[in-house]
């Protein structure tokens, strides 16, 4: 998803539950004494802060707060209700923050039962709320918040530049370290001596911070599945847009949850422990959110059961309960600052970005591969996308014109293909996990130093059921050997999408539960590896099934990789703003594309660089056909098949090469403009791509048109149809010396012709995916059967899981 706040916004209004509400938070704040609402939450931690965007300089916008404590999704759709939340918004409401799906999975009732044992059987309370994420119920009424909220907006009635992002729905928090061992012994109740409450277990404090994951993923996916239809891509005055936006707010409590290392349990005074204790304090000095310590046992018990019945009105239920287990105000402080200095200036984050050179790793498997055939809409997946955002200027919130100093990405890996413009990469088809260590293990570029690494794995694990049990484990291993060979690395742990074909996001085939359960234990791993002092960020994968290629269940369309490469794009702005991007210590200045990639071709043996004898004006033949005598070098007439695909060389010149909208479809740094139709002309293109013939054959071709401006009218450039022609007669039709051959005029403008495929590199056995059969994924999805194949699979040297490395 794309953030693109407004940048001087006039009004907003909270929206959501206690979460934002933030009963405990300071002295009670209000005139709606049953919503228990604190003063320190966050919401008006935001409208305080002293960066808060407003109309003007030195102006705060308008703000209503409207989230109560207790409400679930149809609270703020019920106009009966006298806190009818979604009427304060108007046509005129640039933004809302909201926080809600935490009561429809009763987190409460779960909380009193898992941990103080006072509210029936853990596991049954835990399935309950697992279940009303899954029901469908808890979907439709999300979808009806959301929609009631762009509809009063008129969101969709807003000219273009107008629609921004205009609600940010705030995740839920974990609140335990769940990998120490000091609360192994310790009940969190404050009657101890009464043997009464659960010891909090690692186990089940695991099965409680799940919970909080799978949550988190489903609202986030939901929202993906949502901004489908309430996004627009970037023109040339405007970046990509998504109506919604997630905040992960829980990384921000990474080092302030209940049973991190160094706290005895349950310490109800720690001030840096960001989640309220019952009875505790938890570093607040308000005395009336203090109240029932001289209490008895049954009076605590009788006050925690009371506040579970929707008969007893919240206003006469004691803070000191209704608290229990919410942020306290040091914890809304972090997040009002992260939605403030992030969110809503979250073009200014961007704009810290500039100069800077991201040396990205991708590491995994189909998803991230995706294809490798210039020819394909999903050509380098989300790779191609994410460099063209770092180099579009309306990412950073600057006009179109090229403006120097955008920041920049230098992909590595040991898998190169051959063609102009291809990204290196670690992808490898059809990998499981250990499949992937072993090649990452195995390849030189592991051990570059100072790189961000962006690592998506697992599909091929789930889809083939291979030792799913253990897949986070093996995933937190993996990581683990990227930070010994690179110790500065930053490493993005990317969720693997949604697999299925179309979908509201309303029902679930086994196989997707476990694509979130899968997700979840991966933000568990990034979660684990933090505290462990690794600088590991999980990133949701925005792309749904509802744009994915016609027919595949796996592989997302154009516009899928391309949100996902906003999403990635997302996490390396605040990699950057939190200060963990590694130094470039060995950055130099980049050759112009064109020199670097006859530099590459020429040093792989495939170009010779033809002297004057070879030369008419302007055209220059390359790729000596003697260099190659008997190695089954394509012949010109092949090399024409391939290149006009059935047309004429008069409809070849003027309908494709010289025409922009056909040329620029594929583009190895222009970016989309609309997501209805991704394959339209790349808004910001300038080095545009046209390949024809097989990608596994010896006539693969490619023609690369690079333009002087992304403005550049090709349409009606005479001499760009001339340079083709002659190309196309000096070296093709009147020779059968060459082929591969090239063109630059004064202007800036270049053409160039080159054979992909010959010689024969090795690099190429990696230019087609391994395929799934269609069939297959299909039945491993509706039906649950895992996919069955005879996988080289990777041996387990690593030796048994310990203890210490569950999540």
């Amino acid at each position: 998803m794309s953030n693109n706040p407004k940048r001087r916004p006039r009004e907003w209004v909270a929206l959501g539950d206690s979460f934002a509400a933030g009963p405990g938070a300071g002295d009670a704040w209000g005139d709606r004494p049953e919503c228990v609402r604190g003063e320190r939450t966050y919401p008006l931690q935001m409208q305080n802060n002293r960066d808060m965007p407003g109309p003007a300089r030195g102006q705060k916008p308008a703000f209503t707060m409207k989230a109560c404590t207790g409400d679930v999704t149809t609270n703020l759709t019920d106009q009966n209700n006298p806190n009818y939340q979604l009427g304060a918004i108007k046509d005129t409401t640039d933004f809302v923050t909201l926080s809600i799906g935490g009561n429809d999975v009763k987190f409460s009732t779960i909380l009193k039962a898992c941990v103080y044992g006072i509210a029936g059987d853990c596991d049954q309370a835990i399935a309950g709320g697992r279940g009303n994420l899954y029901d469908g119920v808890m979907h439709t009424n999300y979808f009806n918040v959301i929609n009631e909220i762009l509809d009063r907006m008129r969101w969709q009635d807003r000219r273009e530049f107008y629609q921004r992002t205009s609600i940010y729905q705030t995740g839920y928090s974990q609140f335990f370290d769940s990998f120490t061992d000091q609360c192994d012994t310790t009940s969190f109740f404050p009657y101890d001596g009464l043997n009464i409450a659960p010891l909090m277990k690692k186990e089940l404090r695991r099965k409680l911070n799940h919970l909080a994951h799978e949550v988190n993923y489903v609202l986030n996916y939901w929202i993906a599945i949502l901004n489908v239809d309430n996004s627009h891509g970037t023109t040339l005055n405007k970046p990509f847009t998504s109506a919604l936006n997630y905040a992960d707010v829980d990384t921000a409590y990474t080092n302030n949850r209940f049973c991190r290392d160094g706290v005895t349990e349950p310490d109800r005074s720690n001030a840096d422990t960001w989640f309220f204790h019952l009875l505790g304090s938890q570093g607040e000095s308000v005395d009336s959110n203090q109240g029932g310590k001289n209490s008895t046992y049954d009076g605590v018990k009788a006050e925690m059961q009371a506040y579970d019945n929707p008969d007893i009105n919240p206003e006469v239920e004691p803070r000191w309960v209704i608290k229990t287990f919410h942020p306290t105000s040091a914890g809304m402080d972090l997040t009002a600052t992260f939605m403030v200095n992030f969110k809503l200036k979250y073009r200014e984050a961007v704009q810290a970005t500039l100069g800077t050179t991201f040396d990205v790793m991708v590491l995994g498997d189909n998803v991230p591969y995706a294809s490798q055939d210039p020819t394909s809409p999903i050509y380098q997946g989300f790779m191609r996308h994410l460099r063209s955002i770092f180099g579009s200027s309306r990412f950073y919130g600057f006009p179109p014109d090229a403006y120097p100093g955008l920041a920049k990405i230098e992909y590595l890996g040991s898998q190169q293909p051959d063609y102009l413009g291809a990204a290196p990469h670690e992808c490898y088809p059809g990998a499981t996990i250990d499949q992937l260590h072993q090649n990452f293990r195995d390849s030189p570029d592991s051990n570059l130093q100072n790189k961000l690494v962006i690592l998506q794995a697992g599909t091929t694990d789930l889809l083939f059921d291979i030792d799913v049990r253990h897949a986070a484990q093996r995933v937190y291993r993996l990581i683990r050997t990227i930070f010994k060979r690179d110790k500065n690395a930053v490493v993005l742990l990317a969720h693997i999408p949604m697999i299925g074909i179309g979908g509201d996001g309303s029902t679930w085939y086994n196989l997707q539960r476990r694509v979130v359960e899968y997700n979840a234990h991966l933000s568990a791993v990034a979660d684990m590896l933090m505290r462990q002092g690794f600088k590991v960020m999980k990133v949701h994968s925005s792309a749904t099934p509802r744009e994915h290629m016609d027919g595949d269940f796996l592989l997302p369309n154009a516009m899928g990789y391309e949100r996902m490469a906003y999403d990635m794009a997302e996490a390396m702005v605040l990699v950057n703003a939190i200060g963990w991007l590694p130094p470039n210590t060995d950055s130099q200045a980049a050759e112009p594309d064109d020199q670097d990639s006859l530099k590459k071709a020429a040093a792989a043996g495939s170009i010779q660089q033809s002297g004057a004898a070879n030369e008419v004006p302007k055209v220059v033949c390359t790729e000596d056909r003697s260099q190659s005598v008997g190695q089954g070098a394509p012949n010109s007439k092949g090399i024409l098949d391939a290149i006009f695909r059935g047309k004429t060389k008069e409809k070849f010149v003027n309908d494709v090469a010289c025409k922009k909208k056909e040329i620029c479809k594929m583009s190895t740094n222009g970016l989309h403009g609309d997501p209805a139709a991704p394959e339209m002309l790349l808004l910001n293109a300038t080095e545009c791509v046209y390949a024809g013939g097989s990608s596994a054959g010896s006539d693969f071709n490619q023609l690369v048109v690079r333009l002087p401006t992304f403005d550049y009218d090709l349409d009606n450039a005479q001499e760009c149809k001339d340079a083709v022609s002659d190309i196309l007669k000096t070296c093709f039709e009147e020779s059968e010396d060459w082929y591969g051959g090239s063109w630059k005029g004064s202007d800036g403008l270049s053409i160039e012709f080159s054979n992909l495929n010959y010689p024969r590199s090795s690099v190429l056995d990696h230019m087609g995916i391994i395929p799934m059969e269609a069939d297959a994924v299909k039945a491993a999805v509706e039906q649950d059967r895992p996919m069955t194949t005879q996988l080289p699979l990777v041996a387990n040297d690593l030796g048994d899981y310990p203890e210490s490395e569950w999540v």
